[in-house]
């Protein structure tokens, strides 16, 4: 019985992280009481959270844009829309292209690693932006596991 070896490429990236920044952010001003009120029963609330991934060969930058939209279930009315932005300049980038297929071949590992510190810079984004309205203590975005990102 013979095994066949999976062939794994060898890259070398670094990376830093060059700019973190909201890019939208909106609330609906509801009553205290309301939103309390609304926040008490999790099935009166919708969320959808999603990722938009943008990489620059040129600039040898990646981002991770995670997009927010929190809403009441039973009117579709917006409460909270956020995107927060993590961009990250790569050592190398170029080394992950392939010129043939026109794509770029990254390491799993290495977008779940960009992926989870691009979702922890929008929890602490939206946790700032949230400071100054009556949802600043009672919405916080999920903690979530990172490698769900290579499902979609």
């Amino acid at each position: 019985m013979s095994k066949k070896k999976e062939q794994v490429k060898d890259f070398d990236l670094g990376y830093k992280v060059s700019r973190i920044n909201t890019t939208k952010f909106s609330y609906n001003d509801l009553e205290e009481d309301f939103i309390k009120n609304l926040f008490e029963n999790e099935e009166n609330l919708k969320l959808i959270l999603d990722v938009n991934i943008g990489i620059s060969l040129e600039k040898s930058e990646i981002f991770f844009e995670i997009n927010t939209s929190l809403s009441n279930k039973n009117t579709n009315e917006n409460l909270i829309l956020h995107t927060g932005k993590t961009t990250f300049s790569l050592q190398n980038l170029s080394s992950t292209f392939s010129k043939e297929n026109e794509k770029f071949d990254l390491p799993d590992g290495l977008i779940v690693q960009l992926y989870a510190l691009s979702y922890s810079h929008a929890r602490a984004l939206l946790s700032i932006e949230l400071n100054r309205t009556a949802y600043k203590d009672i919405f916080y975005l999920p903690v979530i596991d990172p490698t769900t990102i290579l499902n979609k």
